[in-house]
């Protein structure tokens, strides 16, 4: 297996090969010969979606996210094979809050429908405190004195 990887590696320095996500659906790189590489380009891809910092697609486009939005860790979101805006964000219990947008405003609709797909609850950052937040801390913090009172 060794053999064969760096016998790739050869190929592909010496430009007779290219590797990349070839595959639908598939999370492995693969190789093809660099002259047929050209008629991959006139296949049309029309798909909306976000990539998320955890997919391995995401790391063979990293250089480009980077310089682009100029972050290293971030959810970009996609419209065809254009990258249209990238965003930050973080879990907080069972919801998922989007701390930067950086993008088209159209961009939103297709965190909103990756959202609607993934079962996923989509907020903006906002600085205060919920109030469910506010009451599960009081009931923390003063809730079992109550009780032995």
């Amino acid at each position: 297996m060794g053999e064969t990887r760096r016998r790739l590696r050869e190929f592909e320095a010496e430009g007779w090969l290219v590797k990349g996500f070839l595959a639908r659906g598939e999370r492995t790189l693969y190789w093809i010969l660099k002259e047929a590489l050209g008629e991959i380009g006139d296949l049309q891809f029309r798909r909306k979606f976000v990539l998320t910092p955890m997919d391995n697609l995401f790391l063979f486009l990293r250089q480009e996210i980077v310089s682009k939005f100029h972050s290293g860790y971030c959810y970009v979101v996609f419209d065809g094979p254009e990258m249209v805006a990238a965003f930050k964000a973080r879990r907080r219990k069972h919801e998922f809050v989007v701390t930067e947008f950086q993008g088209e405003a159209s961009a939103r609709r297709i965190v909103d429908a990756w959202e609607e797909e993934n079962e996923l609850e989509v907020g903006e950052a906002v600085d205060r405190i919920s109030d469910s937040e506010v009451m599960e801390w009081y009931h923390k913090m003063y809730g079992r004195g109550v009780a032995e009172r």
